[in-house]
């Protein structure tokens, strides 16, 4: 059954030729589903969520603190998919010196700062998700995959289909 729409329908897998494109048909033809996406899902939207929004971050709407300008460079480093010692490039350094926090040149912030900052998003987003999930009583798919880099900084992908019982 789907989640918005209360539809029944037989998991691909009951196929032999196992179809993927039946939910993805559905989706693209659910009124709640669009509706849903269109409103957005609210209120159990995790920490990591949150830190990829595209939140107002003008300087009028807050002001610029070193600590969002790390969040920042952290939040361009993965969505870019840079390595973190691209932060100690002298013309991205450069860069960010233009930007004023306190009437003084910022300082781009090091790998090791970056890495730490991720280090502490993850451990909230895991937080979040076990909130989430102990307090979810729908079924839940996960795929997963991991890999982790040449020194050894392990990193893990979820993905998440959820279905109400």
């Amino acid at each position: 059954m789907y989640l918005h729409c209360r539809k029944m329908q037989a998991h691909p897998w009951k196929y032999e030729s196992k179809p993927s494109g039946i939910l993805k048909r559905h989706l693209n033809n659910c009124g709640p589903y669009r509706e849903s996406q269109r409103i957005g899902s609210g209120s159990q939207a995790s920490s990591m969520t949150q830190f990829f929004s595209s939140g107002d971050t003008t300087p009028t709407s807050r002001p610029i603190t070193k600590a969002l300008i790390d969040q920042q460079v952290l939040k361009f480093m993965i969505s870019a998919n840079l390595p973190f010692n691209a932060v100690e490039n002298e013309n991205f350094r450069e860069l960010i010196s233009w930007i004023k926090v306190n009437n003084r040149p910022a300082q781009a912030p090091s790998r090791k700062i970056i890495r730490a900052r991720l280090s502490t998003e993850a451990k909230s987003a895991k937080e979040d998700l076990k909130t989430i999930l102990a307090a979810n009583k729908s079924k839940i798919s996960l795929a997963i995959d991991c890999w982790s880099t040449r020194t050894n900084f392990g990193f893990m992908g979820i993905a998440v289909a959820r279905q109400e019982c």
